[in-house]
């Protein structure tokens, strides 16, 4: 028995994590949705699976789809066919995709590396906020990691059948996973025309060729019908946020590099991985090294995902799909160059001390760690108060995300029955009600205070997050 358990034990590891990630993400299930959740990614889903599911173009309105592929959609709202339209089912159906990207880490390093490297990547993948954040999020952001690691996975593998099922699926998920399809593209080129020229064969160069863009003839096959039905390839206002100058796009790639390698303790991990990888190379590990293939890819991916990032708006949560690879090359580099088992154990005891009472307990608004629910928390509150009272027939200025919550059921603040008739972002002189939190819309808050006469009728706190209902007073 004992033997069994032995040679089992690293499996048994990966279970016991995932099954404490879980119960961890028990009160975050019900929680009503929170930002692009809120106002796009749910609400669509809900419109999806209230009418008919489909992939094409016109299953949702631009609105709703924002010219993204439909992949993620159509598994969501099919996820709430079978299971209901609750919060928690549609905080599962994030879930699950979480566990199998969990899962999908593990084997991609116990296959490439070893099932050391696996528990130890999972483990640290589990401690970054932005992942214990969006775990339970509806953003497409984890399935893009999932997807784009098991491209590169079945690429490496060359399995085929593989590569273009996920390949095909990451670009239907979203625009961004053309990064993975990149990244393969770029290390087959390198190697069949620089590494291996001697061995150059042109039909397998061709074939191989077309295997790799099967998923991006797939995917055109979406944009053209795009282009048909609403006459544009991609969502105009999206296209309009791209950077167009060098000043802008350098300072992107700056804010996103720090997100990705010094902040929310990877500081730590980079650390690591810069004194791992001199000892790497110092001791010559890299010597015909089948791992350098997999660490290559990976790290081209991160390098085309930041620069991909940078001519896109910023937003911190677009950095997840980077932060797996980026673990994944930390895990091996470190557990290869620790001769001493000793010293990679303390290192692993250092970094899960400095997460979990470091790193996880600092909340902000964002999306992109666990302070997320304290603002949730306040709007829930404030929406509830507000129906309570009965102000559903007041004419109430608020911002852009509480407007959803007042006036949109999917939302998971208000019901049909008693959602909000007349709330705007417009304050005039019929205005009745305002409601304001931290989270957005600080320049109004301190303007509409100085210069009109409010009453303050209730405010939640909790931790950073606040929300306060104020209640307009007439000039007589």
């Amino acid at each position: 028995m004992l033997k069994y358990i032995k040679s089992k034990i690293f499996y048994i590891l990966l279970v016991i994590l995932i099954l404490v990630f879980i119960i961890l993400k028990i009160p975050y299930l019900s929680l009503p949705l929170y930002w692009d959740e809120a106002w796009v990614y749910g609400p669509a889903i809900r419109i999806m699976e209230a009418n008919k599911l489909s992939m094409l173009p016109d299953a949702l309105p631009v609105y709703f789809s924002r010219g993204h592929p439909l992949f993620f959609y159509f598994t969501g709202a099919l996820w709430l066919r079978i299971f209901g339209t609750s919060l928690i089912a549609i905080h599962t159906f994030a879930l699950s995709i979480s566990i199998a990207f969990i899962i999908s880490v593990f084997v991609f390093c116990k296959k490439i590396f070893s099932e050391q490297v696996g528990v130890i990547a999972c483990l640290f993948l589990m401690l970054q906020p932005i992942f214990q954040a969006q775990s339970v999020l509806i953003l497409p952001e984890v399935m893009v990691s999932l997807f784009s690691l098991l491209t590169i996975y079945f690429f490496i593998k060359e399995n085929w059948i593989g590569y273009i099922v996920s390949a095909t699926l990451v670009l239907f998920t979203k625009e961004t996973g053309i990064v993975a399809v990149a990244s393969c593209g770029i290390w087959f080129l390198a190697e069949m025309l620089i590494l291996k020229s001697k061995e150059f064969n042109l039909k397998k160069f061709l074939l191989r060729s077309l295997i790799l863009i099967i998923p991006l003839i797939l995917i055109s096959f979406f944009f053209v019908l795009q282009k048909q039905i609403n006459g544009w390839y991609f969502f105009p206002e999206h296209v309009n946020y791209l950077t167009n100058d060098s000043r802008s796009f350098l300072n992107k790639f700056q804010s996103y590099s720090a997100y990705l390698f010094i902040y929310w303790g990877r500081n730590v991990l980079t650390s690591a991985i810069i004194v791992s990888l001199a000892l790497y190379f110092y001791y010559r590990k890299y010597r015909e090294n089948p791992a350098n293939k997999p660490l290559l890819i990976l790290s081209i991916y991160c390098i085309l995902f930041l620069v991909a990032s940078s001519f896109n708006f910023y937003s911190d949560r677009y950095t997840m799909s980077m932060i797996a690879p980026f673990i994944i090359i930390t895990s091996f580099i470190v557990f290869t160059t620790f001769s001493k088992r000793l010293f990679l154990y303390v290192f692993i005891a250092a970094v899960c001390a400095i997460q979990i009472f470091i790193h996880l307990p600092i909340k902000t608004s964002g999306d992109h760690n666990l302070g997320y629910a304290d603002c949730v928390k306040t709007h829930q509150e404030i929406v509830n108060y507000c129906v309570y009272n009965n102000f559903q027939d007041k004419k109430i200025f608020t911002h852009f995300l509480m407007i959803s919550n007042f006036t949109n059921p999917y939302c998971g603040y208000v019901s049909v029955n008693n959602k909000f008739l007349n709330v705007s972002s417009e304050f005039d002189n019929k205005t009745e009600m305002c409601i304001f939190s931290n989270m957005e819309g600080k320049e109004d808050y301190e303007k509409i205070k100085n210069s009109f006469h409010l009453k303050l009728l209730k405010r939640f706190e909790s931790h950073h997050a606040w929300s306060e209902v104020y209640e307009v007073i007439k000039a007589k």
